[in-house]
């Protein structure tokens, strides 16, 4: 068995791929209903409408992980970015030895930037 992608479901294909082309600093292959980021097995698609009232973002309970040389360096270069982000909490070691920050991408999704705790 093989991990083949992460998938988003969303409304706004372009919107996505805008945020993440910029956040990972690579370019999407698709169009308007289907693209791939192929360097990091992301794929964004709109399966047709998505229901937000009954599809709550909060109520995914996902978070992609993104590992980076440096998470600092990481968070400074994402907020010098010229597009809206949120970021869900600053840099910080974790006690399970990786240093990390998160953001959320337009549609909610929860993204975390992270690298080990060098010694």
């Amino acid at each position: 068995m093989k991990f083949a992608a992460i998938g988003f479901h969303t409304n706004d294909v372009p919107r996505l791929v805008n945020f993440y082309s910029k956040v990972l600093g690579m370019k999407a292959e698709g169009d308007h209903i289907h693209s791939s980021f192929n360097e990091v097995n992301l794929a964004i698609w709109n399966p047709g409408s998505i229901d937000t009232a009954t599809f709550k973002s909060s109520e995914r309970f996902l978070t992609l992980m993104i590992d980076v040389d440096n998470v600092d360096v990481e968070y400074e270069r994402l907020k010098k970015l010229e597009i809206p982000i949120t970021f869900t909490f600053t840099p910080r070691t974790q006690p399970w030895g990786v240093r990390a920050f998160g953001i959320k991408d337009p549609d909610g999704n929860n993204v975390n930037f992270l690298s080990p705790v060098v010694k």
